[in-house]
């Protein structure tokens, strides 16, 4: 399923959906759906070996080669406090670019595909929905798959230490 996103014309740069109709890649943690803006997501790669660093408070798993350039990693399920997990041959690596000036990668359990989510279907989000910081997320939006949960990566990306701007 990795390589299939590699030759996305939404993760080529190129626009990502209609002002109307953003594009969001879906990503599962467990079970649960969640959606990241194709804006910001630059390729995804299948989960390479980690250089573990010692690091502040922030979630952050190590750090990886990606063409000669060292990346940081963030476990996305330690970053929104979600059970820990076996790995398996889904677990890839999703690369964003452009949040905070500086290139991350989000370890996911798997990504599944692009998705357009008009912006009149997405409705706000209350922690009593899930357990999750609702800094992280943008809104909630019922698409025919389910509930995806979208995420506010500038948030999501902010470091620990610093309370993440609020939502825009």
């Amino acid at each position: 399923m990795v390589a299939a996103f590699a030759n996305s014309t939404a993760l080529a740069g190129k626009p990502a959906g209609t002002a109307r109709h953003p594009k969001y890649l879906t990503i599962y943690l467990d079970a649960e759906r969640f959606g990241l803006d194709v804006r910001f997501v630059q390729q995804i790669i299948p989960l390479p070996p980690i250089t573990i660093v010692a690091t502040s408070s922030e979630p952050i798993a190590g750090v990886v080669n990606l063409r000669g350039r060292v990346i940081p990693v963030i476990d996305l399920r330690q970053r929104l406090n979600m059970s820990t997990y076996e790995r398996t041959r889904d677990t890839c690596i999703v690369v964003v670019e452009g949040i905070h000036d500086r290139t991350t990668g989000l370890i996911v359990d798997r990504v599944s595909d692009v998705t357009a989510v008009p912006p009149d279907i997405v409705e706000p989000f209350s922690p009593a929905n899930l357990d999750i910081d609702p800094r992280y997320v943008s809104g909630l939006a019922q698409i025919e798959k389910g509930v995806l949960v979208l995420l506010h990566l500038e948030n999501v990306l902010a470091p620990s230490s610093a309370p993440p701007p609020p939502p825009s």
